[in-house]
C-alpha cells in the first residue's frame, strides 16, 4: 500500500503508521504529523487524509519504529 500523503510504500514492520479507525485509511505517522501541522490542525482535532468527512476521530498508530 502507498501512503496517500507522500505516495511511498508503507511497511508495518519498519515504519510507524497512523490509521483512521472509521475507514481504515493508513498513512505514515511522520507524514500525518507534518500534514496536520501544515493544515493548521491542532490536538485534539484530527482529520482523515483519505476521507475528510472523518473529523474528530482518534488516529490509531500501528507498526514499526519510525
Amino acid at each position: 500500500n502507498e501512503c496517500t500523503i507522500c505516495f511511498e510504500q508503507m511497511d508495518t514492520k519498519k515504519q510507524k503508521l497512523t490509521m483512521c479507525y472509521l475507514c481504515g485509511g493508513t498513512v505514515h505517522t511522520k507524514c500525518y504529523k507534518q500534514w496536520k501541522k501544515k493544515a493548521g490542525l491542532h490536538k485534539p482535532i484530527s482529520v482523515c487524509t483519505v476521507n475528510e468527512k472523518h473529523i474528530f476521530m482518534k488516529p490509531v498508530e500501528v507498526g514499526g519504529k519510525s
